[in-house]
């Protein structure tokens, strides 16, 4: 359903979302509003052509506005559409592709996170869920620079006692992503190392290496290893750290239904100590920020085809 200019107000009689009743959500009223984006700009510097108003097959939540920019870029009849205070944009992956609804996480934390999560999936029924962005790689399990880590389980490793012989860890692992989409990533980088992109305005030369595997997830910024094994005790080999899949993968597994989610992080830094100049830093965000859209882009093409 395509709607005019004019705003249509929702009043909700209490929350249908259980995390939110423990927390005594009040009754609130949204507005809805939907347009095309034709002829103008939206916030994030997209001028599409034409409207999409089917109802999105994908979601996908970025982490940040650089790669909510990539992201948006990268759709064909892009829609911004208000609903309350909340923004998503919806779009067709190519002429044929699948339609992408796309909200872009305005703060970090597994908690934010939650909320967005719980409304897109109110909001939208989707067929699968792709939280993309930038991470912390741990290079001891061969991550490097550039790479793009793609979660196989999420862990919460906030979760501890304490005690006076100190901090206990008792980390939770919160979301796993299915095998059928753990074996497409796979098979996306392999593709990408044999068809590498070009190089344009939008998409920086070369394919990065794609890794599967676990994805820790807290509230702290962590810069070693050190740290991290600390956090989660005995714990195997872990590929990235990062401050929003947690609440995703939680917001996620309340939902019904719930669709597949997938985390796609690009390594924008090390958790080696070292420091880079501001220039490099952002260089390094935004290298990390164009691969991890392109694995996550690729992956949406296939969720219906292959598992959804």
């Amino acid at each position: 359903m395509a709607f005019s200019a004019a705003t249509i107000r929702i009043v909700f009689a209490k929350s249908i979302v259980p995390a939110f009743e423990m927390m005594g959500v009040r009754p609130v009223a949204l507005e809805l509003t939907r347009e095309p984006l034709k002829g103008q700009m939206s916030e994030a510097g997209v001028v599409p052509t034409a409207s999409v108003n089917a109802k999105p097959n994908v979601g996908i939540l970025a982490d940040n506005k650089r790669t909510l920019e990539i992201v948006l870029r990268s759709l064909e009849g892009v829609t911004r559409e208000q609903r309350g205070g909340t923004v998503y944009f919806t779009g067709r992956l190519g002429q044929e592709g699948p339609i992408v609804v796309v909200h872009g996480l305005e703060s970090m934390g597994n908690l934010s996170a939650a909320v967005a999560t719980t409304n897109l999936l109110r909001e939208h029924r989707v067929h699968g869920l792709i939280l993309v962005g930038l991470a912390g790689g741990v290079s001891s399990s061969g991550v490097d620079l550039g790479d793009v880590v793609v979660s196989s389980e999420i862990i919460h490793y906030e979760p501890a006692k304490l005690t006076e012989a100190g901090v206990d860890p008792r980390f939770r692992v919160v979301g796993l992503t299915p095998a059928w989409l753990r074996q497409m990533a796979r098979d996306v980088g392999r593709d990408l190392m044999e068809h590498p992109p070009g190089s344009d305005s939008n998409a920086l030369a070369g394919a990065p290496n794609v890794h599967v595997g676990a994805v820790a997830s807290g509230e702290k910024v962590l810069q070693s290893e050190r740290q991290l094994d600390s956090l989660l005790g005995s714990w195997g080999r872990v590929l990235a750290v990062e401050m929003e899949g947690a609440g995703v993968a939680t917001a996620v597994s309340m939902s019904r239904p719930d669709p597949p989610l997938v985390i796609v992080r690009g390594i924008s830094d090390l958790m080696d100590g070292r420091k880079h100049d501001a220039a490099e830093a952002a260089q390094l965000r935004d290298t990390a920020a164009h691969s991890a859209v392109r694995v996550a882009l690729a992956l949406s093409r296939k969720f219906e085809s292959e598992g959804a």
